[in-house]
């Protein structure tokens, strides 16, 4: 929940760790610019953009499939397919189609996934790629606009983020509340959202 995740979010060390990492992987120099809209805008137009933060979108996927089943304890079957699978913060990371290919390969189960992101050039990138199962929008999850609603369904069945609250982390607390009080509202399925798995997401842009 927000109440959960919001006091960690804000600590020094998680906060330093993030930043050791994004400029070892060549992010950025200064910090301040993760939450900077233009800033991303910029490195996706010129391809300077990491693909994948943090981990491989197979691992995330596994880890997000995985999540997902061990949070449905009650079991998944073909009758539930397809799965409904909104990936914030997309950036051009892979994962979307590596959720996909988990959950049909390991589980038997079909999924579609709704990436947004809220820089146009890395929605502009990750389109091109031709995969009926995903579909790509321009949303920023912290400004309590409505997301793109859920195909086949008036709810998601699984959030994924692997590196988007960690670019949130840099664009202030009205942001960050946003991102979290977002979250809140798809889970609850309110807002053209809801309820289901979690862990191991996204990658790429800030929101």
């Amino acid at each position: 929940s927000g109440c959960a995740i919001a006091p960690f979010a804000r600590s020094a060390a998680w906060r330093s760790a993030v930043v050791h990492r994004l400029r070892q992987d060549g992010v950025a120099a200064n910090a301040s610019q993760f939450g900077d809209r233009a800033f991303w805008n910029s490195r996706y137009t010129a391809g300077r953009a990491p693909r994948e933060w943090f981990l491989s979108a197979g691992a995330a996927a596994d880890s997000a499939a995985a999540a997902l089943l061990s949070h449905r304890r009650s079991g998944l079957s073909a009758a539930d397919s397809p799965l409904r699978c909104l990936h914030l913060g997309c950036g051009t990371s892979n994962l979307g189609g590596a959720i996909c290919d988990a959950l049909e390969s390991e589980h038997r189960l079909a999924a579609t996934v709704t990436n947004v992101d809220y820089s146009p050039a890395a929605i502009d990138v990750a389109a091109r790629r031709a995969d009926p199962r995903q579909s790509y929008h321009v949303w920023d999850v912290t400004d309590g606009s409505q997301p793109p609603a859920p195909p086949h369904g008036s709810a998601y069945d699984l959030l994924l983020d692997k590196g988007t609250l960690d670019a949130v982390l840099f664009c202030g607390e009205a942001p960050l509340l946003g991102y979290l009080a977002a979250l809140r509202r798809l889970l609850a399925g309110d807002g053209g959202g809801g309820g289901g798995g979690g862990g191991g997401g996204g990658g790429g842009g800030a929101g």
